[in-house]
């Protein structure tokens, strides 16, 4: 008993180690970054005080591959000035660095010459091909995102972030670029008095505007008669000369309230989205009464008739007839024991997720917070990866650490070449987003560091858990009688999916707007409450299926339990391609390989955790209710 004891203290121990380091590893594996909660205080200027304006990459609607802010023949630093970044950033190469252009507080300026740039042959193609992609330039002044206009809507707002960096003028002649070199900034404030006025009067930047135009100037730079009535400024001129104005305006826009233009909800948008879950908790609602209803009364009188002293003497039908081989070893069981536990891991990593993003602790501003946190509770759960593919194997009568190693290389690898294979692409164009080989050693590190050792932390504890058998495996398979062509037909797999995927479209086609679009995705408490839905909704469908498939006397209900719930994630890439043809702006084959890619990625990955909830809930299901027939 003292040994016993002894051990689990010594396990305690381990574990609250492998923990701190794991938190240490992420914390000193990446470019040290403040976490959200810290960075959304607000900050104070006084008169005078003088701003940088930041800078990000260049990103377009129709291209998926954001280009760096350097790779046009624009004005910039000599030395780049960067800020430190967190692994999400790293991954997906998103960097801000100061621009040459700087604010001081409270002070206008009419026109503020920049540089003049010399424009080669080279430089002006690959402007032109920029401007012809829509590209646009992203400039942050106290990490708020420049906004070009704010259209409003019924009951809200509407924002585009960025400014074009030119357009195509057909009065200037066929393919005629023109170059918006001139930016007006109008900034707003709003005052705030010190406790005590210690410091005298601040002020907080609430909002940041640009107006782009295209001024050529035929004299100096920032000459009044240019400004006024000059014209534009073509891309085929050897020299382009870029100037800004700044306006200072006092706004109502408190500091708290400043991302409201980003993420408040129009009227339409929130009738849309408490509609479709109010909608989709009412289906599932009717749905589980339903289900439970048939389910429980056939199983309830199923109970009373295959218990009856009287049936003993009779044949046995329906589901208690494959007693003997219902809990038999499956094909490919180590492959489906991986597959439920990667899932679970999964699943437990999305659901903390959301709950993380419902309480705030992620914002507009917090860059990268959302890939960092998600990789780090894939990380931390690997134990319960490693504890639930062991136990099965167990459960097998298999206790192969070939596979718990098997596994720890099974999701990881998979998603590790898909990155590194659609890296290249990025790599290939010079794109902005394309990770370094840095990005890659620290995913090494947290993988083979920290994950494989807590994932055979789990596997140990998953070896020590008895899970009982309730009924005795025969030794020989009993034969399966011949069932309808429709039942073993793979839309009897690939349909049942359908029913969470059209409850859950709604949030599905915000994100995909959110990711493919550039705009700022904000409702995770809608978001959460669908995930919870999808899973119940997962679940019930894969119990109801293998009450039928058993009923039928067909005892291979485990990889059927685990597909047919599976068949969410393949909704999910249906539903990619449509959106691909019917919405989205992206253009251009490699925009295509790329999307597809990723979103391959996706559905792969919402296979593996809607098929392994849906096995868990088979399992237990399983287990209940030969656990209350009397089997001799």
């Amino acid at each position: 008993m003292l040994l016993c004891t002894g051990e689990r203290h010594a396990f305690s121990r381990f574990f609250c180690l492998l923990v701190a380091l794991l938190t240490l590893l992420f914390a000193f594996s990446v470019e040290a970054s403040a976490f959200s909660v810290l960075k959304t205080i607000a900050s104070s200027y006084h008169q005078g005080d003088v701003i940088p304006v930041m800078v990000s990459s260049l990103t377009s609607k129709a291209k998926v591959m954001p280009m760096p802010w350097r790779s046009v023949a624009q004005c910039s630093l000599k030395k780049k000035k960067r800020y430190r970044r967190n692994i999400g950033q790293l991954l997906f190469g998103d960097q801000l660095e100061e621009s040459p252009y700087e604010v001081a507080v409270l002070k206008n300026a009419t026109c503020v010459p920049l540089c003049t740039v010399t424009m080669t042959p080279k430089d002006q193609k690959y402007f032109s091909k920029l401007i012809e992609g829509r590209y646009r330039g992203n400039l942050y002044v106290d990490d708020l995102p420049g906004l070009v206009n704010i259209t409003f809507k019924k009951g809200g707002a509407r924002v585009n972030m960025g400014y074009n960096l030119g357009y195509l003028n057909s009065f200037s002649g066929p393919g005629k670029a023109v170059v918006n070199n001139h930016l007006i900034f109008t900034i707003s404030y709003h005052p705030v008095e010190s406790p005590f006025n210690l410091e005298g009067r601040t002020y907080r930047i609430v909002q940041f505007q640009i107006t782009p135009t295209s001024v050529h100037y035929n004299n100096a730079i920032c000459d009044p008669t240019d400004l006024l009535n000059g014209g534009p400024q073509l891309l085929s001129d050897d020299r382009i000369s870029y100037s800004y104005s700044v306006h200072w305006v006092e706004s109502p826009l408190t500091w708290s309230t400043r991302w409201d233009v980003f993420m408040k909800m129009t009227t339409r948008e929130s009738k849309v989205h408490w509609f479709s879950i109010v909608n989709f908790f009412i289906v599932t609602l009717l749905q589980t009464l339903a289900l439970w209803y048939v389910l429980v009364r056939a199983l309830r009188k199923d109970f009373l008739y295959y218990n009856d002293l009287e049936f003993e003497e009779q044949d046995e039908t329906g589901w208690r007839v494959v007693h003997g081989d219902v809990f038999r070893r499956p094909r490919g069981v180590g492959l489906l024991s991986m597959c439920v536990g990667t899932g679970t891991q999964l699943a437990m990593m999305l659901g903390a997720t959301l709950c993380v993003a419902c309480m705030g602790f992620f914002s507009p501003q917090s860059r990268g917070m959302l890939v960092s946190t998600l990789l780090f509770l894939f990380v931390l759960f690997s134990f319960f990866n490693g504890m639930v593919t062991a136990m099965l194997i167990k459960y097998m009568k298999m206790r192969s650490w070939k596979l718990i190693f098997t596994t720890s290389l099974f999701y990881p690898a998979q998603m590790l070449f898909g990155y590194f294979v659609l890296n290249f692409i990025h790599l290939g164009n010079y794109a902005a987003s394309s990770a370094s080989l840095y990005s890659f050693i620290i995913l090494l590190l947290l993988w083979q560091g920290v994950s494989t050792p807590l994932l055979l932390l789990g596997a140990v504890v998953g070896f020590r858990l008895n899970i009982t058998t309730p009924v005795k495996v025969s030794s020989i398979p009993r034969t399966i009688p011949p069932a309808p062509w429709y039942f073993d037909s793979v839309l009897t797999i690939i349909l049942p999916g359908f029913v969470p995927f059209s409850a859950s479209h709604v949030e599905v086609t915000y994100i995909f707007g959110s990711v493919w679009h550039g705009t700022v995705y904000y409702m995770f408490g809608f978001l959460l409450a669908a995930y919870v839905l999808v899973m119940v909704v997962v679940a019930q469908i894969a119990v109801f299926s293998t009450y039928i498939q058993l009923n039928r006397q067909n005892y291979h209900w485990w990889w059927r339990s685990f597909l047919t719930s599976a068949s969410y994630g393949v909704w999910i890439f249906f539903y990619s391609v449509f959106y691909y043809f019917s919405y989205s702006t992206l253009k251009g084959f490699l925009s295509a390989v790329l999307f597809f890619g990723y979103m391959g990625m996706v559905a792969y990955t919402l296979c593996l955790l809607s098929g392994a909830v849906g096995f868990l809930a088979s399992f237990a299901f399983v287990r209940v209710i030969y656990s209350n027939v009397k089997v001799e």
